[in-house]
């Protein structure tokens, strides 16, 4: 017969250590099976995440919130270090293009640890006043409508990360253009910065490792982007070297608007739609699109199209240099 479990006590973290079970007077039997009928989720580093404290996210979310509370357990263990990278990315909420990092990022102060161990990878770098800051990972969460529960609904889970601007700065420093774009877009929509504190940081590390390489990816931010989809594709054009088209231009004919569109090439007349997916759905919304689409042709516009598919493999590509081969010859 399995043993019965009563509640966990009152007060217990959502995300805890194997000391903090201790401490609430639990057995390291009772911690057990907890683990072991799922009630408790190890994280690796001695932590646990409580099954009813844990964030319901979407399914497309809950392997981004894992990574984070991974992250979390891996810097309570290493004192002195901050959540960082692609990982504070995530723990703030912002959109990782290229998905959950297969390594944690951790910032670790000079004399910590730093290099690979297991899934961890502690880079060395000097964090001035303003980079970090303590934060409630599940706030950042339910603010941008990820979780089920309402704010304040859920035991706060505090962690030492990155700010918004740092991590866009190393991310551009050491990742890839699209996860730049992709997470820096977003922080600048959504004021968690702007390009003047971006600039200013970046000169504080302008003789460092990679800080050219930053400048050429922050010179491409903008907060006028709307979607992970939208910097993902800027970030394919500018690495395509094709002609960088103006982002969210609103348009209009003889009878007034017509439509805001996510992409122009004016000098080429092209119009560039990126659709998430299942964008259009309802019947109301397909025939308004219809008709949006008319009165763009009327202006005698072409219309490129493509999800998240086409760009990734290289179908969007091949199509749009057909399309300004087309355009040029005409």
């Amino acid at each position: 017969m399995t043993p019965q479990i009563s509640s966990d006590p009152q007060g217990l973290p959502a995300l805890l250590s194997h000391a903090d079970a201790i401490a609430f007077g639990l057995t390291r039997s009772q911690i057990s099976r907890r683990v072991s009928q799922g009630l408790w989720a190890s994280l690796g580093d001695g932590h646990y995440i409580r099954r009813g404290a844990r964030l319901h996210t979407d399914p497309a979310a809950t392997n981004d919130l894992q990574h984070v509370y991974e992250a979390v357990a891996a810097s309570r263990s290493r004192p002195a270090t901050a959540i960082s990278h692609t990982s504070a990315a995530l723990a703030h909420r912002l959109p990782v293009v290229s998905g959950p990092p297969r390594r944690i990022h951790l910032l670790a102060g000079a004399g910590g640890w730093t290099g690979s161990r297991g899934k961890v990878r502690s880079h060395l770098g000097t964090l001035h006043d303003g980079d970090s800051s303590h934060i409630d990972v599940h706030a950042a969460w339910i603010a941008e409508g990820a979780g089920a529960a309402p704010a304040g609904a859920l035991t706060p889970v505090f962690a030492r990360v990155a700010t918004p601007s740092r991590t866009i700065i190393d991310v551009a420093r050491f990742g890839t253009l699209a996860d730049t774009l992709g997470i820096g877009d977003a922080a600048l929509r959504r004021e968690m910065t702007s390009l003047t504190e971006l600039t200013e940081r970046h000169i504080t590390i302008s003789d460092h490792p990679g800080s050219k390489r930053a400048a050429i990816a922050l010179a491409h931010l903008s907060g006028i982007r709307e979607t992970p989809l939208e910097s993902l594709s800027f970030a394919r054009f500018i690495e395509w070297g094709v002609p960088l088209p103006q982002c969210q231009v609103s348009l209009h004919d003889h009878d007034g608007f017509v439509a805001r569109v996510d992409f122009l090439w004016e000098e080429f007349g092209i119009v560039g739609e990126a659709d998430g997916a299942a964008k259009y759905i309802d019947r109301e919304i397909l025939l308004q699109q219809g008709q949006r689409e008319v009165r763009l042709r009327d202006l005698g516009f072409r219309i490129l199209r493509w999800t998240w598919a086409d760009l990734i493999s290289g179908a969007l590509h091949r199509r749009m240099l057909q399309l300004l081969e087309i355009r040029n010859a005409a």
